[in-house]
């Protein structure tokens, strides 16, 4: 009867948790999130959008004045006899100025871009950031993505059946959506310069 209760005992002190894992709730809830709302909410996106503009703006001036020179020059070759050295020396700067222009043209594009790219990047870690904070606050351990139950303007029926395959979420209850708390929880970290 002895030996009994000594195997009960010590098997009951190794189903005991450890001080540690008492300690420490393992996060049993799962939430929901839609991205395309955050995104859209979020100062942080409008303050990019804007800055975007303003890049925007800045390198269409520069193409706008590099074409403008370009065809000022354009509007000077009638000016001059095609055979002369001041046509062909129009004709040579017309030739670089054009070359500039599309240069600058393309190069504005391809900066646009990457600006763009560079942002979306930075808010989408920074929304990864405040969601796993989140949801370690919250004792969530797993955060799903949800969309718009509607697919957005279809096409073709292509579209439609793209739309419903690439759903992850069929139905999520409202009480397991964490986007509005998410999205304040960003601009106020926001506004107190948290990023």
């Amino acid at each position: 009867a002895i030996t009994a209760t000594v195997i009960f005992a010590a098997a009951a002190l190794q189903l005991r948790p450890s001080p540690a894992a008492a300690q420490t709730a393992i996060p049993s809830r799962l939430a929901v999130i839609n991205l395309a709302h955050v995104f859209s909410a979020i100062t942080e996106h409008t303050d990019a959008a804007k800055d975007l503009t303003d890049i925007r703006k800045k390198l269409m001036d520069d193409v706008n004045k590099a074409q403008d020179d370009a065809n000022n020059l354009q509007d000077q070759l009638p000016q001059f006899k095609p055979d002369s050295d001041e046509y062909k020396s129009i004709q040579e700067q017309l030739v670089q100025a054009a070359i500039k222009a599309d240069s600058l043209a393309r190069y504005s594009q391809q900066k646009l871009l990457l600006e763009q790219r560079l942002r979306m990047a930075l808010i989408y870690r920074h929304v990864n950031a405040a969601v796993a904070q989140y949801a370690k606050a919250n004792g969530i351990a797993i955060v799903f993505v949800t969309d718009d139950v509607d697919p957005p303007d279809p096409r073709s029926t292509e579209d439609v059946v793209t739309y419903i395959s690439t759903r992850k979420i069929l139905y999520a209850d409202p009480n397991y959506d964490i986007t509005k708390d998410i999205i304040e929880k960003m601009n106020t970290d926001y506004r107190l310069g948290k990023k």
